[in-house]
């Protein structure tokens, strides 16, 4: 009987309800109502699947491939190479159609695990948490962006569109941007 009332007094982590887990996701990745629809019944199907968007870089593995198996079976891998190419499109200065339709060949050349780490990755990101998987994001989506020329220097000052390179804090020729 002991060890009864001690389970019922552990306190396992909680993911958000399943309509916020789905509005969450769907509204990060700019993704419609028919995806979340999916994600919703996903959540309701298993609403231990959205634990690590409650506590991002704390997640557990088991946590992780929960939330990984919902968005695998919500979100095509055309889905999300249109929702990298169109952010950097809309985000990244210097973006055009041609680069675009590049990112989003590169995406679907890349092997399952590659995918499911942008998925993952992109679900999470943003909690404030830096941990492996940000790291591992980061070198994902930055060779992506380099094998298809898109620039996400942060320095203003440097307009080269080809530069790939985020420690780059060169400026450009002529420009009156101090590094």
């Amino acid at each position: 009987m002991v060890l009864g009332a001690l389970g019922a007094c552990s306190s396992e982590p909680e993911g958000p309800p399943p309509a916020e887990a789905a509005d969450v996701v769907a509204g990060g990745f700019g993704l419609g109502t028919d995806v979340r629809q999916c994600l919703l019944g996903r959540f309701e199907d298993d609403p231990s699947s959205s634990v690590a968007l409650s506590i991002g870089g704390a997640a557990s593995l088991d946590d992780r491939r929960a939330l990984q198996d919902v968005l695998e079976g919500c979100i095509t891998p055309e889905a999300l190479a249109e929702v990298i190419a169109a952010g950097a499109g809309a985000g990244v200065p210097g973006t055009d159609g041609e680069r675009q339709a590049c990112l989003e060949r590169e995406v679907l050349a890349l092997d399952q695990e590659r995918r499911s780490l942008l998925l993952v990755g992109l679900a999470l990101s943003g909690d404030g948490t830096p941990d492996q998987l940000d790291v591992d994001l980061g070198a994902v989506t930055s060779e992506l962006f380099a094998a298809c020329d898109v620039a996400f220097d942060t320095d203003p000052g440097d307009t080269d569109p080809g530069d790939t390179d985020p420690s780059d804090t060169t400026t450009a020729p002529g420009s009156t941007s101090a590094p």
